[in-house]
């Protein structure tokens, strides 16, 4: 893919990056991602790949605005928890200064568990982050806490799908709602049991 400017990201270290840059796209980054996910690499070949990567089992991710956005919903922390333990991302990031001025990056992939009916279904989504040739970034700024913003939305909607069959309703006292699945039951009552 041609680069395009002031949309990459020369990858590198110090004068290496300067003197031979290579430039990675998010739409490149984003490809590379789908690919992995997909059919890019065997099941052998990917899982370590996302070894290889910050993955759900050594970052803490996006379990913030998990439980927020659970909080927020009125779901309890066990809901959160189970909805945390199937997540599954891996993600890589990077940052240097060079000739005076800042490179940050950050990307990956992850799946989220949207629950229809009683069954998981995950769904994939690729992300990604780059800040080029900033002069200053503020101290209070983190690449991790912004990029975790982009899927907030995405994570809300998976977790309204959690809401359990059989047990509490949601705070608001409505329905369960599930999908527009026909075949699909909805919840109701106090006690609950699926209709």
């Amino acid at each position: 893919m041609l680069p395009v400017p002031g949309r990459y990201f020369p990858l590198g270290c110090g004068s290496e990056a300067v003197r031979n840059p290579n430039r990675l796209t998010l739409r490149d980054a984003g490809k590379l991602y789908e690919g992995v996910a997909t059919d890019f690499l065997n099941a052998q070949t990917r899982l370590q790949f996302y070894d290889l990567m910050s993955n759900q089992n050594n970052s803490s991710f996006f379990k913030k605005i998990v439980d927020e956005e659970a909080a927020t919903l009125g779901q309890s922390s066990a809901i959160a928890a189970d909805f945390k333990a199937a997540m599954r991302l891996a993600w890589k990031g990077g940052s240097y200064g060079l000739n005076g001025k800042s490179y940050l990056t950050m990307g990956g992939w992850i799946e989220l568990p949207f629950k229809r009916c009683l069954a998981t279904v995950p769904r994939q989504y690729v992300f990604g982050m780059f800040i080029h040739q900033a002069d200053d970034i503020h101290d209070d700024f983190s690449i991790v806490s912004t990029t975790e913003e982009l899927l907030r939305a995405e994570i809300r909607n998976a977790l309204k799908t959690w809401y359990p069959c059989f047990g509490s309703m949601p705070a608001d006292g409505g329905t369960l709602i599930t999908d527009d699945d026909p075949g699909c039951h909805l919840c109701a009552g106090s006690t609950g049991g699926c209709r």
